[in-house]
């Protein structure tokens, strides 16, 4: 399966898949709309569906793929899997775009009616020996996929002056190229390390030594950019991006001289500190939301530099120097960060929701829901986001149903000694049942083909100086500092799941496009009973000066088209004291910029 790009994707007949509402078939395509007929028919499934949110929620079956076959003739596929298994799941995790768990196997195969529960685990036990033996499949642990999916990550990113670069072999590349193949990779670094400007050479020699963090890296790149005076004015007046690709391939950019290295460094970071490249075709913007995901231990500040250099106006970004002191500011709060001890500092807190302006228009009702909690030193701050295309209970209901188990668990545990990460995930696993078992019983026991509700949520344990946070889905939480505002989570959705895998080798291509849930709190497993996903958790000092924004996407869908706008327009509450006033103006920025879902903030910081 992969993300829909664009209408032109489609086709009559094409198999497209809804992570809560399954498999369906094209049966019409039009201008604005889709008819569907689903795999299940139900009564509460959609027969038609915008255009606008098939490209958004929806993915595409590969044509005559493992799911695209499992919808038109589940009895050969079944066949397969019983004649050849190794074929069949070689099929399914490619469609899948990377390597599967043993359990996500049976339940894909299950919900295809492939199998039920006891004769999957009968036919893994009987095949699992043949599939270990198979070459083209590794079986580690509870997980399975492609032997051969370990994808070599791009070589290099390199700046080159505009000119010539001449290789072995007597190759010849010409910069004014816009693409070219080349068979010798070696020789094209050794000319290309040679060919560079000493900015560039910096960054080669010096990026990510052992044991330097995302920040130290950040400021070690920011300083080569300042002391390389020759990028800084009209000398190289047409700079060059060079991008050495896995498949053996450079791909050519232009930009201003002036801009240039200051892209070419977020690049640089990124795939040092992922292990790959940007995907092809794709802008670190396009990364940005996902990187926590995949950056183990990055500083609270590390993504406000590189948030700030991705503004979407060249003239609202940073210079060489301002970002340099940007990454200053961050390694001084960082250092700060690690040798501040707790305390019992109190914070100040502000909020504010809205329904949308869109929403108000069309008589529909706020869906988010805020719990504000303080005790002493002790702070419990959530935002939970109600989805919205639910049949069974709604999502205000699901989010007030979140806000209200968190709380109370909170209030009822008092100063009981509990780890805080406990805590959240005992209280979100309470708030999973809760919402599972009021779905079953608005759906009379039955939920097949319906749509259960559920929520996002993103929660702020805070003590004293100390915050713990936790989150599911694409609610998001921001620090804000002299360096920038560094998103704080990374989004639960199918395009996260799939740079996961990119970052990890197992897919060969990544696009931005795929906005459908993953994790939330309302899971269900394939018999119905409440299962509730991992949250994440991170935690970190609170400085003076600071500021934490936590939000609905609401807020960062509206506030700005561009995550490095995003930050930008979150950024502006610093110079906002009252941190109910911040929370106002951050909601009225959404609704002056659209206003087309629900929003809700919470900002809070130390007192004075």
């Amino acid at each position: 399966m992969r993300p829909i790009q664009s209408p032109a994707d489609l086709t009559p007949g094409a198999a497209i898949h809804h992570p809560a509402f399954g498999f369906a078939r094209l049966r019409a395509l039009h201008e604005d709309r889709v008819e569907l007929d689903w795999e299940r028919p139900s009564a509460h499934l959609p027969a038609e569906v915008q255009l606008s949110s098939v490209t958004r929620s929806y993915v595409l079956c590969v044509p005559g793929g493992f799911f695209d076959r499992a919808l038109n003739n589940a009895a050969r596929v079944r066949e397969q899997l019983l004649s050849t298994p190794g074929d069949a799941l070689l099929d399914l995790i490619d469609d899948l775009g990377g390597p599967q768990r043993v359990r996500d196997i049976m339940d894909w195969c299950v919900g295809r009616d492939l199998f039920n529960a006891k004769t999957f685990v009968r036919w893994w036990g009987t095949n699992e020996g043949l599939l270990r033996a198979d070459p083209r499949l590794v079986v580690d642990g509870e997980w399975v996929r492609r032997s051969d999916a370990e994808l070599q990550a791009p070589l290099r990113i390199a700046q080159l002056e505009p000119g010539l670069v001449e290789a072995e072999k007597d190759t010849t590349f010409d910069a004014a190229d816009d693409v070219f193949a080349i068979e010798d990779l070696d020789a094209l670094h050794d000319a290309s390390l040679a060919s560079v400007a000493p900015l560039e050479r910096t960054l080669l020699t010096e990026l990510r030594p052992p044991g330097r963090t995302f920040v130290e890296t950040g400021l070690a790149v920011a300083a080569a950019i300042v002391s390389a005076e020759e990028w800084t004015t009209p000398a190289v007046p047409d700079a060059l991006h060079t991008w050495v690709l896995p498949d053996g391939s450079v791909e050519l950019s232009r930009g201003d001289a002036r801009r240039a290295p200051m892209d070419a460094a977020v690049h640089l970071l990124i795939e040092a500190f992922t292990g790959r490249a940007v995907p092809p075709g794709c802008s670190p913007a396009d990364v940005i939301s996902h990187l926590r995901a995949v950056i183990d231990g990055a500083p609270p500040s590390s993504f406000g530099p590189l948030l700030a250099a991705l503004h979407p106006d060249p003239a609202s970004r940073p210079d060489a120097r301002a970002w340099m002191a940007m990454w200053e500011a961050a390694s001084d709060a960082e250092r700060a960060r690690a040798a501040r001890p707790p305390d019992e500092s109190r914070i100040s807190v502000g909020f504010d929701s809205h329904i949308g302006k869109v929403k108000l228009l069309q008589s529909q009702t706020n869906q988010d829901c805020l719990y504000i909690g303080t005790r002493g030193a002790s702070s419990l701050l959530v935002v939970a986001d109600g989805i919205s295309v639910s049949d069974a209970g709604r999502g205000e209901l699901a989010s007030r149903l979140v806000a209200s188990a968190l709380g109370r668990l909170w209030e009822n545990i008092g100063n009981a000694p509990i780890s805080p990460r406990r805590l959240l995930d005992r209280s979100l696993h309470l708030a999973n049942r809760t919402v599972c078992e009021r779905a079953l019983r608005i759906a009379g026991g039955d939920l097949s083909g319906r749509m259960p509700m559920g929520t996002t949520v993103v929660a702020a344990l805070v003590q004293g100086n100390q915050v713990h946070l936790s989150w599911l889905g694409d609610s998001r939480a921001y620090l804000l500092g002299p360096w920038g505002a560094s998103q704080l989570t990374s989004d639960d959705n199918v395009s996260g799941e799939r740079y996961i895998a990119w970052c990890g080798g197992f897919a060969r291509s990544w696009g931005p496009a795929g906005h459908a849930l993953t994790r939330y709190v309302g899971h269900f497993d394939t018999s119905w009973a409440p299962a509730p996903l991992p949250a994440h958790h991170t935690r970190f000092v609170l400085m003076p000066g600071e500021r934490v924004v936590l939000c609905s996407d609401g807020v960062t869908d509206y506030i700005d088209s561009h995550e490095g706008g995003v930050a930008a327009k979150l950024l502006e509450t610093l110079r906002i004291p009252d941190a109910e006033e911040a929370a106002r103006h951050i909601v009225s920025q959404a609704n002056r910029a659209g206003g087309g879902d629900n929003t809700s903030a919470v900002v809070f910081n130390l007192k004075d």
